[in-house]
Order: structure tokens, then C-alpha cells, then sequence
């Protein structure tokens, strides 16, 4: 799960999560919204956790692939 636009958080967010501002990507991985193991949370605005996503996707794409393929690369 991704959920973009960190980088724009506002008060009312904050206010029901009960998040002390300014909100950083430890208080936001400790909500309601991480409970998947492969939760990103990232600002394309900011490039904050572009490269986490990668990682998540390159491992989710090679793991279907290696099982579609199991001698691809033997």
C-alpha cells in the first residue's frame, strides 16, 4: 500500500490521529494506516521515500517473477 502526499498533512489530521505537529514518517508509520507490511509512505513533491518504493516494487515484481520463471536465469 502507498499512500502519497505526506507533505501535506494538515491540523484536522492531526487533531484526530492525536499526532503531535509536526508530523514525521515514525508517527505516521505508527497509525491506524501501516498495518500491511509493505506500507510507503512517500511526498513525490519531495522525493521523501521515493527510493523506499522502489525497493518494495523491484521485490514484489522479482518474487512473481522468480515464481513464474524458477530456471530464468539457471
Amino acid at each position: 500500500m502507498v499512500y502519497n502526499k505526506i507533505d501535506r498533512i494538515n491540523g484536522q489530521f492531526q487533531k484526530r490521529y492525536e499526532l503531535e505537529p509536526p508530523v514525521d514518517l515514525a508517527q505516521l508509520k505508527a497509525t491506524f494506516m501501516n498495518n500491511e507490511s509493505d506500507t510507503v509512505f512517500v511526498s513525490a513533491r519531495d522525493k521523501q521515500n521515493i527510493d523506499e518504493l522502489r525497493e518494495v516494487i523491484y521485490d514484489k515484481v522479482a518474487k512473481r517473477h522468480y515464481s513464474r520463471y524458477p530456471n530464468y536465469l539457471n
